[in-house]
């Protein structure tokens, strides 16, 4: 009788695993995806507030390395982006044919593949991210030591 009881739990742990680890597959891929939005929106509109600021308040010619910086560093942040997106859809085509190869073909030594499109995925999401918040940080200097510039020559 204890064997059937330490039965159930184990079953009962294990339904409770699975439908953890997957509510969390799909947190992971909401905050992926909300990331991934988040970062082309962003670094589109620090483009776009940059120009307007230097079209309203800062000739272009007179602009310095730091803005061109941010720019490079926004477009920079917006193509690893949607590199990911291509990256990604690798890493799932690389995933399918390792599920299939292990779960239908029973190759067990799949289990230890990596899959470096899923890796290389992960990294992107990282350096987009930090690419975006480094550009950002550039535009606001540039931003803040021209309007320093500016209420300098109002003065």
């Amino acid at each position: 009788m204890i064997i059937e009881g330490r039965k159930e739990v184990d079953e009962e742990r294990n339904r409770l695993h699975d439908s953890l680890r997957d509510e969390l597959f799909k947190r992971q891929l909401s905050n992926s995806e909300n990331l991934d939005r988040a970062i082309l929106m962003l670094s589109s509109a620090g483009l776009g507030l940059s120009l307007v600021f230097v079209k309203d308040l800062v000739p272009l010619a007179k602009a310095d390395c730091i803005l061109y910086f941010s720019w490079f560093l926004f477009g920079f942040a917006i193509l690893s982006t949607l590199v990911s997106f291509f990256v990604s859809q690798q890493g799932i085509k690389k995933q399918l044919e390792m599920n299939r190869q292990y779960y239908l073909e029973g190759k067990k030594e799949v289990l230890n593949q990596k899959n470096r499109w899923a890796s290389t995925t992960e990294y992107l999401s990282y350096v987009s991210a930090s690419t975006y918040a480094i550009a950002a940080f550039f535009l606001v200097l540039f931003i803040a030591l021209n309007l320093n510039k500016i209420n300098i020559m109002e003065d």
